[in-house]
């Protein structure tokens, strides 16, 4: 050969070159390796999802709108159940003949997903393209897989790709298929969007699908079926775990089940969901993921920013953003029209669980701020808020209990209790006042405690409960005792007592008594009750002058306190001396009396309703319903007068209050009788008759709390001791003084002593006492015994005998003394009396 040439023309597609080559085989690439039926078996038979079931498939008809479908929700609510069954419900009717490309994005954990690039290569390798002849950037990988996805269609037919657990936008759009037959559905607890892509959101179970979830073994009552449901928030992977217990431990029943549920600490680990959880809460930023914790101290419904501010210490513009990625990640769902959200029952449990993460000094500092914003809040809030926060700052005082910060428990309940008191919800107000009291005795407030037991005493009355009203009634008078100021408001419950017993002459000393202590104190609420309780004496002993003159003051009083339910209360009383009869337990003579006002009554009545609507006092309103109904009557109008009579009846059963009620039915009964209407007065007086007879059962709400204890008996010492120390150190002093003559500065530090000591208990409150001892005598022999303190001071600087000092300072200084004694004496007399007084109050 005279040389080589490396030459050639044309094309060609497999070049080998050699110096020397024997024999070749040339072998083509071996055939591509495809996983196109990578679906997993169901998981389980559907329940309860027929409606979203046939929504995801429409989505994957090949003339569907969308390419794509995510069905999102979540933890545990079912999604890969959904989709997996929509899935094989699909390839079965052959709508995907080219296949089904199925992905786990959740088996490598929320710490390291796949990235997108890893996702595309992935699917890549399923359709049969080797690894090492994918792109490495994922524009090519992207465009790699739906060109080969156009290519499967063409030879096979459409392809189905499946996604579990995707979670991020940029995933759902590499893997969109191209517009026509194929088909992407996506699970996810993130909304995800991408063009072209629906949403279908899953939601917890109805309850009568729960139901069936769990199934109906025969040893377990639908009552405790419907109750393993709730705590398992209704979700299918919680509750497919409780029915595999129930399988279990079918002659158990449900018992052993419910017992561990029903322990919030251990629930969700009996329901292995805090797997489920935890791979949302761990793909959250750390300061979501710390608001998210704080949010479990949280004891409402909803969740607002503020709340979360306050919880958080960040301002409210970053916990706004911040609620609502977390509910993108399903760690909260909506709440309400006002934009709140709120957190899934498990959801709330899981949160708590995490709380643990969060330092102890975090997390009371946290709760004390949500705590102080609770406060803040109801102080001026009206009652559509406080109807619709009830239940969320009931339970805000008693975390702020539970978690020893008493401080916070006056602010944030004292609205709520006005609010209850005022809505007749007397057994949660009952509730939130013994909360009331046992801060007040953490605070050592005397004072604030005994008041708190007098508005207790008041509810139980309410429920008809003679046995607590009487309990709280006399731990307020020993408190008063106690504090060393007498029983300067206890006029008032002796005069309900007398008048409740018809001793008119008693009830009215009692409270011309306590509206004297109102009017020297300064207190208009009170002095207009006072003044209104005398008044109402008066008009029983037919001292029509003399209650009008009452009314008319407690009318001034009410009104100068801006009181709109003593006012109503007032101008009620005011309508029954107008009417002249009827109102009264007796009518009066008709021969010389004047002849009803019933054009005054019906000012009255109407100025009392109008009041009575502003105070927002359910009991006031039904009262001046019914006064308001016997005006009318009088006046003629019956038809409005029975209208007016069932109004007041239907707002005391809506609020279960049947004193309201039977005082109505017999007010409907006496004008329809009126009327010449027989049948319906009796069949109304019959129902008055049966609501009477249930009511004096004598039950009490199941839920009705007990009457604290007051404060310990210790605190009587100080009056004791009080009564006694100053007598034994005047003792000492008068011997020391005789057996050293002469020491005349002796005498003037005793004076001066005796009169910082007198002005210090004046000052403090012994005054409203002094009252009681014996009126106007005992402020004068308070004043005697604040000079007498002041003259022995005086002659002990001037006198130069000792002797006479000594014996003016006995003259002089035992008035003092005696009257600390005789002040001692008389305020254990009223305990003692306090303590018979009979219990019918």
């Amino acid at each position: 050969m005279s040389g080589t040439h490396n030459e050639f023309s044309g094309t060609a597609h497999h070049v080998v070159q050699a110096g020397s080559v024997g024999s070749v085989h040339i072998h083509g690439q071996p055939p591509a390796v495809q996983a196109l039926d990578s679906l997993p078996p169901r998981h389980r038979p559907l329940v309860g999802r027929d409606a979203e079931l046939a929504a995801a498939l429409r989505a994957l008809e090949p003339g569907s709108e969308h390419t794509g479908l995510a069905v999102i929700g979540p933890p545990g609510v079912g999604k890969t159940a959904l989709a997996l069954e929509a899935a094989h419900r699909a390839v079965a009717e052959r709508r995907f003949r080219g296949g089904v490309l199925y992905a786990d994005l959740g088996t490598r954990g929320v710490e390291q997903p796949p990235t997108t690039e890893e996702l595309l290569g992935e699917l890549l390798r399923m359709l049969g393209i080797p690894g090492d002849q994918l792109p490495t950037h994922h524009i090519g990988l992207t465009a790699l897989l739906r060109t080969e996805l156009v290519r499967q269609a063409e030879r096979r037919g459409a392809v189905l790709v499946v996604l579990d657990s995707a979670s991020d936008d940029t995933q759902l759009a590499a893997c969109l298929p191209p517009e026509g037959s194929h088909r992407l559905l996506v699970t996810s607890r993130m909304p995800l969007e991408a063009p072209g892509t629906a949403a279908l959101r899953l939601t917890p179970l109805s309850a009568e699908d729960a139901r069936t979830v769990l199934g109906s073994p025969g040893t377990v009552p639908d009552a405790e079926l419907d109750e393993v449901a709730r705590l398992c928030g209704r979700l299918p992977l919680a509750l497919s775990v409780a029915a595999a217990r129930l399988r279990e431990d079918q002659e158990a029943g449900a018992g052993l089940l419910l017992a561990a549920l029903r322990t919030e600490s251990a629930r969700l680990a009996e329901l292995g969901m805090e797997a489920a959880f935890d791979v949302s809460y761990h793909a959250l930023p750390p300061a979501d993921a710390r608001l998210f914790r704080l949010l479990g101290l949280h004891p409402g419904t909803f969740l607002d920013a503020a709340s979360a501010a306050a919880l958080s210490g960040r301002p409210e513009s970053e916990t706004g953003p911040a609620l609502r990625r977390l509910r993108r990640a399903h760690l909260l769902e909506p709440g309400d029209a006002h934009g709140r959200v709120r957190f899934h029952d498990l959801t709330r449990l899981y949160a708590r669980e995490r709380l643990a993460d969060e330092p102890e000094p975090e997390r009371r500092a946290a709760l004390d701020r949500f705590l102080t914003h609770c406060a803040q809040r109801a102080a001026g809030a009206d009652d559509e808020w406080l109807a619709q926060e009830r239940r969320m700052l009931a339970s805000a005082v008693d975390a702020a209990v539970d978690a020893g910060l008493y401080e916070r428990v006056e602010p944030l309940a004292a609205p709520l209790a006005r609010f209850l008191v005022r809505q007749a919800r007397t057994v949660e107000a009952l509730r939130l006042l013994r909360e009331m009291v046992i801060a007040a005795q953490w605070r050592r407030d005397l004072a604030r405690e005994a008041d708190l037991f007098l508005a207790m005493s008041g509810q139980y009355a309410e429920l008809d409960d003679d046995e607590g009203a009487w309990a709280c009634l006399r731990a307020y008078h020993r408190l008063q005792m106690r504090r060393g100021v007498g029983v300067t408001f206890a006029h008032e419950q002796m005069g309900t007592v007398a008048l409740n017993r018809e001793n008119y002459k008693s009830a009215a000393r009692h409270f011309r008594r306590a509206v004297k202590a109102s009017h020297r104190l300064g207190d208009q609420r009170r002095l207009a009750v006072a003044l209104d309780n005398l008044g109402e004496v008066h008009a029983y002993l037919g001292r029509d002058a003399e209650a009008l003159h009452a009314f008319q003051r407690a009318l001034a009083a009410a009104h100068a306190a801006a009181a709109p339910d003593a006012v109503c209360l007032v101008h009620m009383n005011l309508a029954k001396l107008a009417q002249g009869f009827g109102s009264w337990p007796l009518p009066r003579d008709a021969e010389g009396e004047p002849p009803p006002d019933w054009e005054s009554a019906q000012f009255h009545t109407s100025q009392a309703l109008d009041m009575a609507h502003r105070s927002g006092d359910v009991r006031v309103v039904i009262g001046a319903l019914i006064a308001s109904s016997v005006a009318l009557n009088g006046a003629g109008d019956g038809e409005r007068a029975i209208t007016t009579t069932r109004r007041a009846a239907g707002l005391a059963r809506e609020h279960r209050l049947p004193s309201g009620e039977l005082a109505a039915l017999v007010q409907e009964s006496l004008i329809l009788e009126g009327l010449g209407r027989g049948d319906e007065a009796r069949e109304r007086l019959a129902a008055a008759e049966a609501l009477e007879d249930g009511a004096g059962t004598g039950e009490l709400p199941p839920d009705t709390p007990e009457p604290p204890p007051p404060s310990p008996a210790r605190l009587d010492r100080h009056v004791v001791l009080r009564s006694l120390l100053f007598p034994a150190f005047g003792v000492v002093i008068a011997l020391a003084a005789i057996a050293l003559r002469g020491w005349n500065w002796l005498w003037a530090g005793y004076g001066v002593l005796m009169t910082a000591a007198l002005w210090g208990h004046y000052d403090q409150g012994v005054k409203p006492a002094v009252e009681g001892f014996r009126g106007r005598a005992g402020e004068i022999l308070w004043g005697l015994a604040l000079l007498a303190a002041v003259w022995v001071a005086c002659v002990g600087v001037f006198v130069e005998d000792a002797l006479d000092a000594v014996l003016w300072w006995c003259v002089a200084g035992s008035i003092p003394f005696a009257h600390l004694w005789l002040k001692s004496v008389w305020q254990r007399r009223e305990e003692r009396r306090v303590s018979h007084l009979p219990g019918d109050i």
